[in-house]
């Protein structure tokens, strides 16, 4: 695959039975594109979001920090789908996906059930909390966000992530970091309206997200069936970890539960 494709909203899969799939944050549809394809095998129609000024230049990720425009993208995807009269709707992603899988679904009752892997709305730390206003004084600093974070060594010199590294050119953009921390707020304000089936899917390895997050988030919400699964041979990118197999499995499995 190359990164043209690794970079565009995808569809795979047919049938009335739809999952939407959200990367995570600063990247790109790659991120679920395994976890698309094998749903897909599975009977699902599977939609992979492209967010807005991702993926390009840091000067796009810049135009474009603001987290209502890129949920806005996913308020588009779920409009289509809706106007082809699915049976059913179920979300999922990773990282910032994951905070926006349990967003979508505190807006949306009619999603049928929610996966979020390794999506955080809590931030360990000071710093995550200064981030708005170094945003107002700075636009980028130097990140390694180079090769993800994997415990599979075939993945960690994945040449898609290398590729996307350089066209941020070693930058991250502070702006954008800072509307994510602004969405992750927002969505613990919000947990409480989630009701539908979740399932929690989280690294043990994780060095991104505090482990904190999976138990806080359970606490929150109003649904009757949650649950969590931990991962423990995998790091933030499990999608492309050793533990990968078996997180494609449980949430297909899950969705299957609640097809209806």
């Amino acid at each position: 695959m190359d990164y043209n494709n690794a970079n565009t909203a995808f569809e795979y899969g047919e049938g009335d039975h739809y999952v939407i799939l959200i990367h995570g944050f600063p990247s790109i549809p790659y991120d679920v594109i395994p976890l698309g394809k094998y749903l897909a095998t599975q009977g699902f129609h599977v939609v992979g979001v492209k967010l807005p000024g991702f993926g390009g230049t840091k000067e796009e990720l810049l135009n474009h920090a603001d987290w209502h425009l890129w949920y806005a993208e996913i308020e588009r995807n779920i409009a289509e789908i809706k106007s082809r009269h699915p049976k059913n709707i179920f979300v999922s992603g990773i990282s910032m996906g994951g905070t926006a899988t349990l967003y979508t679904a505190s807006q949306h009752p009619e999603i049928k059930a929610l996966a979020p892997i390794n999506g955080p709305v809590l931030i360990k730390g000071f710093l995550p909390k200064l981030v708005g206003i170094f945003a107002k004084f700075t636009k980028y600093f130097t990140n390694n966000f180079e090769g993800g974070s994997v415990l599979n060594p075939e993945a960690k010199n994945d040449p898609i992530r290398k590729e996307l590294y350089s066209r941020y050119e070693q930058k991250g953009v502070l702006p954008a970091v800072s509307t994510e921390v602004k969405w992750f707020h927002e969505t613990d304000k919000n947990l409480a309206k989630i009701t539908q089936p979740i399932l929690i899917c989280q690294s043990t390895q994780d060095q991104i997200v505090w482990l904190k997050n999976p138990d806080y988030i359970l606490s929150k919400v109003m649904s009757k069936e949650k649950q969590i699964i931990w991962y423990p041979n995998s790091d933030h990118d499990i999608i492309y970890d050793h533990d990968s197999a078996q997180l494609f499995a449980d949430i297909t499995n899950f969705f299957k539960q609640h097809m209806g």
